[in-house]
């Protein structure tokens, strides 16, 4: 991707010459991952960061009644969208901190 980040800068969601050239590699890239881990193109989801990433994971694939179970190690995103869940109520997943034991 570095070509993309500097002479071929182009914005992927738009319609011109470049931005059709960024597209093609994201979405290139996109088979090539897709293919590493015998998924699915559509299955890949491209995020900005871990944090993006975690949430999107959290709030985009639990669902309700199911249980999340974190330790006190865990990344802080992910320990914040617990607790968003957690302060939702009773009809949001539930989760819960373990206490690490070594």
């Amino acid at each position: 991707m570095r070509p993309y980040f500097g002479a071929q800068f182009g914005n992927a969601s738009s319609i011109h010459h470049h931005g059709q050239e960024t597209r093609a590699a994201v979405e290139g890239a996109r088979q090539s991952v897709a293919s590493l881990l015998g998924c699915r193109a559509s299955e890949v989801v491209f995020t900005s960061g871990g944090t993006e990433a975690d949430n999107l994971a959290i709030f985009g694939l639990v669902a309700e009644a199911d249980h999340v179970i974190t330790s006190t190690v865990e990344h802080h995103a992910v320990l914040n969208a617990c607790k968003i869940w957690n302060r939702k109520g009773a009809t949001s997943p539930t989760c819960r901190s373990m206490t690490a034991v070594w």
